[in-house]
């Protein structure tokens, strides 16, 4: 049977990421960097210039424009899981956009929410919600455009990495050169999500991980004492994720200060030799988001 090839867009830190995947192969990944005036911390400044630097990739690769899937940063956010009484489509929008303004601190008429029903169960929803600055994705969205792609997903960093993972029960570390994170799942779905800006040489650097350890044992301190009738138990693995840990002496620190096990994503993905899974794991967790 004839498989669609897909084209996967991470824009993280100064990069843009490309990844494409063909039924469940793997096929080809790259990544463009930009100075920090045009694109820094996934907040890009010159759309046009972004737009202008993608229709050249897709150009030279003969990439498809019209099935692309991306996901909006993590960086400058707030995420929450919210519960809702289940109503009909057309009422869904508006029902998220009040509760979220009930939940979340932010001026909404200065922020763009992007969400994904996570289940529905005795009349209730559950909704993942990411409430960004309009102003990030707006930018977003218009480097898209200027180089004429369609993006026929636009996903949430935190779901692609929890979806790349596939634990129904776990905590997701992401190290990359412009920014840290940590995610706790429980039942499949994002409980906590905690993000915080680095400026570092190098993403692996000594203190950046060590920033990033303290920021672990905070946020599963703080997640323990919300949910003392089911904490996150120390046999919960770890999994690492983002450039960091493409190198060894980065997981090994790791591994030396946690209590977690302490694992790498392993996707239900056919990828060649080469490819840096912890690298590209936002990128792998958007190819099965097209499934």
């Amino acid at each position: 049977m004839f498989e669609r090839r897909f084209v996967t867009l991470n824009f993280e830190g100064s990069f843009v990421r490309a990844l494409t995947v063909r039924g469940d192969t793997i096929e080809w990944w790259t990544s463009l960097e930009f100075p920090a005036d045009v694109m820094s911390h996934g907040v890009i400044y010159e759309p046009q210039a972004v737009g202008t630097e993608l229709t050249t990739l897709f150009e030279k690769h003969q990439l498809p424009r019209k099935r692309v899937i991306t996901c909006v940063t993590g960086q400058r956010s707030l995420s929450r899981v919210l519960t809702l009484p289940d109503v009909r489509e057309r009422y869904l929008e508006g029902a998220i956009t009040r509760k979220a303004k009930q939940e979340i601190a932010l001026p909404l008429e200065d922020t763009d929410l992007t969400w994904r029903i996570l289940g529905r169960q005795d009349d209730q929803l559950e909704v993942f919600v990411l409430a960004l600055p309009k102003a990030i994705i707006d930018a977003q969205v218009e480097s898209l455009q200027a180089a004429g792609l369609r993006s026929r997903v636009i996903d949430a960093k935190p779901l692609a990495l929890i979806r790349a993972v596939g634990e129904m029960q776990a905590i997701i570390l992401n190290l990359e050169k412009h920014g840290a994170g940590v995610i706790i799942t429980a039942e499949g779905i994002p409980a906590l999500a905690r993000t915080l800006p680095l400026e570092a040489e190098q993403p692996h650097d000594s203190t950046s991980l060590d920033l990033l350890v303290r920021e672990l044992a905070r946020t599963t301190k703080f997640y323990n004492q919300s949910h003392k009738e089911n904490p996150i138990p120390d046999e919960a693995p770890v999994y690492l994720t983002g450039a960091a840990f493409a190198h060894a002496a980065a997981v090994m620190q790791v591994r030396s200060q946690v209590v977690h096990p302490v694992r790498m994503p392993d996707p239900p993905l056919k990828f060649p030799e080469g490819l840096s899974i912890p690298e590209y794991c936002v990128n792998l967790g958007l190819a099965l988001r097209r499934r």
